[in-house]
């Protein structure tokens, strides 16, 4: 089992919490995490009610992307022009990701201070309430420009509870569960955002499938929005019913809690650590983006294939990359991130350049094959979840918040625009996008199993 196991304590000596030297970059905290062997019964229970919260998280997203165009025509006057109208409509879908890093690092840092328990149930509240507030809108023919500004106020909303959503359920987990399930744990909850993905596709494609675009327009397209709030709302419900984490417990018991801002404790003290995550999540958003969400685009341009057939490409690539998430976040556990990493990295390289060179002579078959061991190995950035134990738990909210957070906000958005103009430029660009980012993943993996994994096992 590839787990640091320095017997070292979790908390520290006293309210200034200075760092001593030698548990800068070795304190996994692995003493105050359970000592049990398997999954029990509670941890399943925990474990689905984090991952529904990821899912809601990515189904939002999801719904909202692909109704966009919808959305412009309801929350927008006519004569603006539907150009215009959908910039609009996409401006106040990216402004939530703005807010997202400075939602996600005030949440984690009100959860260091305040509890795990407490973060984690008020990031599903403040994340479902505005999603069913979208189902509920005025339109513009109601109210006039207030429906754009409702919209907008309801997406700012969101993206605060949505930053802090992740990591929240991230750190609650892996301090509920066996020291040697972390990995795997988070490999679940991670798959859980594919399953997100997955269902808002599979929503709004069923709605368009049963209902005329006036039947929507009419009031199918509140459907969505309410379902995915009530889901929430449910989850909140349930959610109030769980304990707070062990390691939390002790530490507000011994009056352990960090007295100054967090934050800047995990900079100062954590900064390779930081940096090293933000790569690792990098890698992960941006398979995601290229495999799963730009894929149907390509199949249907290099292939032929009918739109149908590209999107059932994409359906079977969400269901695996799931199952990698799963997969590779076990094998965390065993091999630790740092082996993972280099071993997931690998394998998308090879499969990436079999698939990408071979789209316009190799059969369909051996180009599936191809593909679904990318979306396979799209799932190995979930060995992210993991590292949440390397943080000090004092801090270790706000180490996996900004971790998360920073690097979806200045890398997350990235991929699409960036493999568009590398298509323009090269036909292999996606392939070169994708095949840098497997060397820096395999880069910062053998980095940190050297200074993190490999040096914890020499003492």
């Amino acid at each position: 089992m590839a787990v640091c196991m320095c017997r070292q304590p979790f908390f520290y000596p006293s309210h200034t919490w200075h760092m001593e030297k030698h548990m800068q970059h070795h304190n996994t905290n692995t003493d105050a995490l359970p000592a049990r062997q398997g999954l029990a019964r509670q941890d399943s229970k925990v474990l689905g009610l984090a991952s529904l919260g990821g899912a809601l998280e990515f189904y939002d997203f999801m719904i909202f992307a692909l109704m966009a165009p919808l959305l412009s025509q309801l929350f927008f006057p006519a004569d603006l022009g539907g150009a215009w109208a959908l910039v609009y409509t996409y401006a106040i879908f990216a402004i939530g990701y703005v807010m997202r890093p400075v939602g996600g690092l005030v949440m984690a840092h009100l959860g260091d201070r305040l509890g795990r328990k407490r973060m984690f149930t008020w990031s599903l509240l403040l994340m479902a309430m505005p999603t069913l507030a979208m189902g509920l809108l005025p339109t513009y023919a109601q109210v006039g420009v207030l429906a754009p500004i409702l919209l907008l106020l309801c997406r700012v909303v969101q993206a605060v509870a949505i930053g802090g959503e992740v990591p929240a359920a991230w750190t609650y987990v892996s301090e509920q569960v066996p020291v040697n399930q972390v990995g795997l744990a988070n490999g679940l909850l991670t798959a859980g955002l594919s399953v997100g993905i997955l269902l808002g596709s599979v929503t709004v494609l069923a709605l368009q499938a049963a209902f005329s675009n006036d039947a929507i327009l009419a009031g199918v397209w509140r459907v969505p929005f309410v379902l995915g709030g009530v889901l929430g709302l449910l989850a909140v419900w349930m959610r109030k019913h769980l304990q707070e984490t062990p390691i939390f417990m002790a530490i507000k018991q011994r009056r352990l809690l960090y007295q100054g801002l967090p934050l800047a404790e995990v900079w100062r003290s954590h900064k390779a650590l930081l940096l090293i995550g933000m790569g690792i999540n990098w890698f992960l958003l941006a398979s995601v983006a290229v495999v799963l969400l730009a894929m149907p685009k390509l199949l249907q341009q290099q292939l032929g294939m009918s739109a149908v057939q590209a999107t059932t490409w994409q359906v079977l690539g969400i269901a695996l990359q799931a199952l990698g998430c799963i997969g590779f976040g076990r094998l965390a556990d065993k091999l630790g991130i740092g082996r993972t990493a280099v071993v997931g990295a690998v394998l998308m390289l090879l499969a990436a350049t079999v698939f990408y060179f071979g789209l316009q002579s190799l059969p369909v078959t051996v180009l599936a094959v191809a593909y679904a061991l990318m979306a396979l190995c799209a799932g190995s950035g979930a060995c992210l979840g993991k590292l949440v134990v390397r943080f000090p738990a004092p801090i270790r909210l706000s180490g996996m918040a900004a971790t998360y957070n920073l690097s979806s906000a200045l890398l997350g958005g990235l991929s699409l625009p960036l493999v568009a103009w590398l298509n323009v430029q090269v036909v292999w660009g996606a392939w070169l996008y994708l095949a840098a980012l497997c060397v820096l993943f395999a880069v910062l993996g053998w980095v940190f199993q050297k200074r993190f994994e490999a040096a914890c096992k020499q003492r």
